[in-house]
């Protein structure tokens, strides 16, 4: 694969949270979560299919935030509580 990898479609839905991405989210069982779901193509041809789940509301917006944001995310979950507590 040489060719550029970019974004085909995007579907962001809010959902209750499965049991595991409560869990790793730190989140109670069935809180509310945004999922971004993106399928990646390279030079038209699929590459890859991701799913990223975010606990904290983007605003009333149908968009997934900045990639920084997610990090900012990503490093602030991990820094909290430790996983003990499961659903």
């Amino acid at each position: 694969m040489s060719g550029t990898i970019a974004c085909q479609t995007r579907h962001v839905s809010t959902r209750a949270a499965p049991q595991d991405v409560a869990w790793a989210l730190h989140l109670p069982c069935g809180a509310p979560i945004r999922v971004v779901r993106c399928v990646w193509v390279s030079d038209g041809d699929p590459a890859a299919v991701s799913t990223a789940y975010l606990s904290d509301p983007l605003g009333g917006q149908d968009t997934e935030p900045g990639q920084e944001q997610v990090r900012r995310q990503v490093r602030r979950r991990s820094k909290s509580s430790p996983r003990s507590a499961r659903c």
